[in-house]
């Protein structure tokens, strides 16, 4: 997560353009846990400047400053030792003008100083049960802030109502033969164990076809997020180049967004390794780090559209590949509380770290990269998460002068019917927006 640091770069890269009347601010934590050089009142220091920073911006404003939450799962915890001493130090700060303090700490902590799992997983994250005493502990002092109306739209929500959709698969026919029978099941998921992961919206593709189509995408992508963002749910944009790469165009735009901090912040985990049958043609994938790169024969058929070309073009004369752009698609907005997650396993660390269950994928391309990616449909399925394809918000790289030789967004549909059979299932973006499913323009 976000350090004092990164928060005095959002506040220097536009983030007070509002003129909110109150602000509720509190940090630290991230510095405890995530640099552990970082001495208290080298953080104190960080949180008297970013305090400056909103009084210097915002000279009408209130400041409610939180104490930093608990760290560790006992009081004698080297992070807990440090959270107290920046706490001590902090509580200073309340003495300036229009900054108020209040330390709410004791609220989460047993008569000996444990912070209790029903309260915090980890001893760092509240459960739903934190946060709802954390709502009401706030709930007095925000209306002696700010107007009671004020206060109460500023507590957190937890009655959030859940996401009801229906999805799309395909199961073999009971006579066993080639058929498949298409089912509609209603879906509800939790929206705080819910993530939208956006791959590959390039802002230019080497093929000029895949740019024309990504360009297409990019608002109705965005709309969605936005519903989705406001419902709760962690958008995670994933514009992925090839992290083991650092000096790659796309690190080098991204790195110091606090979004792209945020994911890199995230606790590795150990996951699972599936065993991999791949056909011939993918020898070159390292099956003992990256199984999840290669179609597996041992769940799925051959993919339905192969170009033997390995470029997918559809243009005429065909495109010349070069390297891809340095961001995503403008058209899709990055939130402060987004995050931005590189080509490898960052996207599935932060899931657990948030306790993400539930998978919306959307982006392109359908049968390279949204399958393949670390964060991609095939891992995220081998690592038991709910899976739901936007099939509607989706695009394939595929030239139809290759098998099976149909339309390249027939092609597309086929690839979509192949992931419904052997991975996920698929739901369109009109049960979240409302209106309509996208389509494509006719001469797209």
């Amino acid at each position: 997560g976000s350090q004092t640091q990164h928060i005095l770069w959002q506040l220097d890269h536009g983030l007070t353009e509002a003129r909110p009347r109150g602000v509720i601010l509190m940090a630290g934590v991230n510095n405890v846990l995530g640099s552990p050089a970082h001495r208290a009142r080298d953080i104190a220091h960080g949180m008297h400047t970013l305090v400056a920073k909103l009084r210097e911006r915002l000279p009408e404003c209130e400041i409610l400053l939180l104490a930093t939450f608990p760290a560790g799962r006992t009081s004698e915890s080297p992070e807990r030792r440090k959270v107290v001493e920046l706490n001590e130090l902090l509580a200073k700060l309340g003495k300036i003008e229009r900054v108020r303090f209040l330390d709410l700490t004791s609220r989460f902590l047993t008569k000996d100083g444990s912070f209790p799992e029903d309260l915090s997983p980890d001893g760092i994250h509240l459960t739903a049960e934190g946060y709802r005493i954390w709502a009401e502990a706030l709930r007095p002092t925000l209306q002696a802030c700010w107007p009671v109306e004020e206060a109460q739209s500023a507590v957190p929500r937890l009655d959030r109502p859940p996401l009801r959709f229906a999805s799309r698969r395909r199961i073999e026919s009971d006579d066993g033969g080639d058929d498949w029978k298409t089912i509609s099941t209603q879906q509800r998921w939790a929206p705080n164990q819910t993530a939208l992961v956006i791959c590959d919206m390039w802002r230019e593709h080497w093929c000029k076809g895949t740019a024309r189509r990504t360009a297409l995408l990019g608002p109705p992508i965005d709309r969605l997020a936005n519903r989705l963002r406001e419902q709760g749910v962690l958008i995670v944009h994933a514009p992925s180049c090839p992290t083991r790469q650092p000096d790659h165009p796309t690190n080098r735009f991204y790195q110091d967004y606090a979004q792209r901090q945020l994911a890199r912040a995230a606790p590795p985990v150990q996951l699972s390794l599936p065993r991999v049958q791949p056909p011939p043609r993918w020898d070159h994938i390292d099956l003992t780090t990256a199984p999840w790169g290669a179609p597996n024969l041992r769940r799925e058929s051959n993919c339905p559209i192969y170009d033997p070309t390995g470029t997918g073009c559809d243009c005429t004369p065909r495109c010349k590949p070069f390297h891809h752009d340095t961001r995503q698609v403008e058209s899709i907005a990055i939130a402060p509380e987004d995050a931005i997650v590189g080509d490898n396993l960052e996207a599935l660390y932060l899931f657990k770290q948030r306790g993400i269950k539930n998978v919306l994928v959307a982006g392109v391309s359908l049968n390279v990269c949204m399958m393949g990616r670390p964060f991609g449909i095939r891992n995220l399925v081998y690592q038991d998460y709910k899976v739901a394809l936007m099939r509607d918000l989706t695009d394939s790289l595929y030239d139809p002068r290759q098998p099976p030789h149909v339309d390249h967004h027939r092609g597309t549909e086929i690839m979509t019917e192949h992931i419904e059979r052997f991975w996920c299932s698929s739901i369109t973006s009109d049960q979240f927006t409302g209106g309509k499913p996208f389509s494509w323009p006719a001469a797209n």
